[in-house]
């Protein structure tokens, strides 16, 4: 494979060239094979040259998610969470028992969603989501229709409720590419043009990494195998809400998420 220069966007192209190859699958389609609303996570940070090694390989065994003829789609992720940002110190804390509450917008197709991830035993993350006509707004907190599936889904998984007010926090936008594997329960998201928010002030990652997620039922897929032969390993403090809080919220604090923002993405 010809060895491409970290160059931003103008390797972009070259991706999409790539994903071209790729047989396609629709959303019913990935959701009847992989949609794996419980299962077990690994992220990867890629460089452009790594990634299009593993798309390279990923044609054998993988489809791209397409809808509409596209298969990069823009994702916006508003992220709630206390004054006090408990979510935000359970997750750096490492606490087993967290959560994530999240307003999540498809904005090529003007779809959205809330959502609620958990954290379970074994380290197994749990998704749950309802659809809402609308992106959340800015400055408001959750209304009660959300708010109650909020303490009904912690009821039955934590028992307990939310003890605090939820609040709109960052906004995180990226670029998203989808694979689904053409045999099993493995689903990627490979994550690029990361940008971060709080309404005053704004971050961005650099182009030229790549966050890949491999989702499978037991957290080691022929995925994981294939990416440790090239020697590559799991970046276990790679969230994006944890990440943006650092930069934007907390730049003076050390915490488990400054040591990948150094290392991938030159963020000190």
């Amino acid at each position: 494979m010809t060895i491409l220069r970290e160059s931003g966007l103008k390797l972009q192209p070259v991706v999409l060239d790539l994903l071209a190859r790729l047989d396609a699958v629709d959303l019913d389609g990935l959701n009847a094979r992989a949609r794996l609303l419980e299962r077990r996570d690994n992220k990867y940070v890629l460089t452009t040259q790594q990634l299009c090694t593993f798309l390279d390989y990923a044609r054998q065994h993988f489809d791209v998610l397409q809808i509409d003829g596209l298969r990069q789609f823009h994702y916006r992720t508003i992220y709630f969470d206390s004054p006090q940002f408990d979510c935000f110190h359970d997750h750096n804390k490492g606490r087993r028992k967290r959560l994530k509450v999240r307003f999540r917008s498809y904005l090529d197709h003007n779809r959205h969603f809330f959502e609620i991830k958990l954290k379970g035993r074994r380290n197994v993350t749990h998704k749950f989501r309802v659809p809402v006509d609308g992106p959340a707004p800015s400055d408001a907190g959750l209304c009660t229709n959300l708010r109650q599936f909020c303490n009904d889904t912690l009821a039955t998984h934590y028992g307990q409720a939310l003890d605090t007010e939820l609040q709109p926090i960052i906004t995180v936008d990226y670029q998203r590419i989808t694979l689904v594997a053409k045999a099993g329960a493995e689903r990627i998201t490979v994550d690029n043009r990361l940008a971060f928010s709080d309404g005053e002030n704004s971050v961005s990652l650099r182009d030229s990494k790549w966050v890949l997620e491999v989702k499978s039922e037991n957290g080691l897929s022929e995925t994981d195998r294939w990416l440790f032969a090239q020697g590559h390993r799991p970046v276990p403090k790679c969230s994006k809400y944890g990440m943006a809080v650092s930069l934007l919220k907390m730049p003076d604090r050390n915490n488990r998420f400054r040591p990948v923002l150094k290392r991938h993405f030159k963020h000190a």
